[in-house]
C-alpha cells in the first residue's frame, strides 16, 4: 500500500512539472495608464528640445560660424533697405531668397536663423571663440567704446596730438595693429576704427577713421605685414583737415 501511494504521489509531481504547474509566470499586458505615461514622457523630451522655441533652428545643424555669417549678411543688407514700405517689403523678400540660396536653406529658415542670432548673439559669439572685448586697451589712445556688430568690430578712441601730424596718424594705426595681435581680433570679418580729439576751440571732433578687412587682419596675426604698412592695407581712410 505504501508503494502504491508513493507511486501516485510521484506521478502527480511529474505531471505538474511537465505541465508547468510548478513554476507559473505571467506576462503583464500594458495598461492604458502605462501607455499614457510613455506618451507623456515622449512629449516631455520633445518639449525639452524646443523649450525656448528655437528647436527648428538647431535642427538645421548649422555651426555658430555659419549662423553668424547669415546674421552679418542680413545686417549688411539692411543698410541698403529702402524707406518706402512697399519697396522695403519686396527688398526684404529678395534678401531672404538670396541668403537662403547662398546657404542652401529655405527662406523661412534663413530669417529664423537671423532672429535666433539677433536674440542670442553674445552666447553664440562666445561659443564661436569671440575674444573678451572688455580687456582691450590701446597703447596711445584712450579706448572709448568697443562695439561688435555681427562679425564686425568697431573701436572708438580718443587721441591726443603727437609731435607731428604724421606721427599722430601713425599712432592710430599702431594701436589697431597692436590690438589685433594682442587680443586676437583677426577672428572678425572686419575692423572699423575711428577716433576723436579735442580741438583748439574746445570742441571734440572726429579726426580719423579707417577700415581693416579680414584678409589684412589675418596678415597682421600671421606677421605678414608690420605696423608701418597697415595704413596702405586699410580702406576708407579718412583724415580731418587737422591731421592733413
Amino acid at each position: 500500500m505504501k508503494r502504491k501511494i508513493f507511486f501516485v504521489a510521484l506521478l502527480c509531481t511529474f505531471s505538474l512539472s511537465a505541465c508547468g504547474g510548478g513554476n507559473t509566470s505571467t506576462t503583464e499586458t500594458p495598461t492604458e495608464s502605462s501607455v499614457e505615461e510613455s506618451t507623456a514622457e515622449d512629449s516631455s523630451v520633445s518639449a525639452d528640445n524646443d523649450s525656448d522655441g528655437w528647436g527648428s533652428v538647431r535642427a538645421l545643424g548649422l555651426d555658430n560660424s555659419t549662423m553668424l555669417s547669415i546674421y552679418q549678411d542680413y545686417q549688411t543688407a539692411w543698410e541698403s533697405s529702402p524707406e518706402d514700405p512697399i519697396a522695403k517689403r519686396d527688398y526684404e523678400a529678395q534678401v531672404d531668397e538670396e541668403i537662403a540660396e547662398k546657404y542652401g536653406i529655405s527662406t523661412d529658415d534663413a530669417s529664423h536663423v537671423y532672429m535666433y542670432v539677433l536674440g542670442n548673439y553674445d552666447k553664440i559669439a562666445a561659443e564661436n571663440g569671440a575674444s573678451d572685448t572688455s580687456e582691450i586697451q590701446l597703447h596711445y589712445g584712450d579706448l572709448l567704446s568697443t562695439t561688435v556688430n555681427g562679425t564686425t568690430i568697431v573701436l572708438k578712441a580718443k587721441i591726443t596730438s603727437s609731435l607731428t601730424k604724421k606721427m599722430t596718424v601713425a599712432s592710430c594705426f599702431y594701436d589697431v595693429y597692436d590690438a589685433v595681435e594682442k587680443y586676437g581680433l583677426d577672428q572678425y570679418d572686419e575692423l572699423q576704427y575711428w577716433a576723436v580729439a579735442d580741438m583748439t576751440d574746445g570742441s571734440e571732433q572726429k579726426v580719423i577713421s579707417f577700415t581693416v578687412s579680414h584678409d589684412t587682419l589675418e596678415k597682421i596675426a600671421n606677421g605678414a605685414i608690420v605696423e608701418g604698412q597697415l595704413q596702405s592695407y586699410s580702406t576708407d581712410v579718412w583724415l580731418s583737415p587737422a591731421l592733413q
